[in-house]
């Protein structure tokens, strides 16, 4: 399907959670074009939430070795959630902005 500036939309199909460990479970967002690995970072009580984006070469542990990770779970303490979202197809900008 195609939004106002027809360019395709990603559309969520499904969403497959692992088990919570250690504060974090892993997301699987699949969609029409690709599945999108996340991690999930669950707040009890709070009602807000961070939005973290990894670098385009993809992968869950920068920048900062871990930083997103390690406010992540300060943040939980705090009642703020976080998701933290790593490129559909690392290393292809092109298609992670589509």
């Amino acid at each position: 399907s195609f939004d106002y500036f027809h360019r395709r939309r990603l559309e969520l199909t499904d969403v497959e959670e692992g088990p919570l460990e250690e504060g974090v479970s892993l997301l699987r967002l699949r969609t029409g074009q690709g599945t999108i690995a996340c991690r999930w970072h669950p707040a009890e009580g709070g009602d807000a939430a961070v939005l973290w984006m990894f670098g385009a070469g993809g992968g869950f542990y920068g920048p900062a070795g871990g930083l997103y990770d390690r406010l992540a779970r300060q943040l939980t303490g705090r009642k703020v959630a976080s998701l933290e979202v790593n490129y559909r197809q690392p290393g292809h900008l092109q298609s992670c902005v589509e």
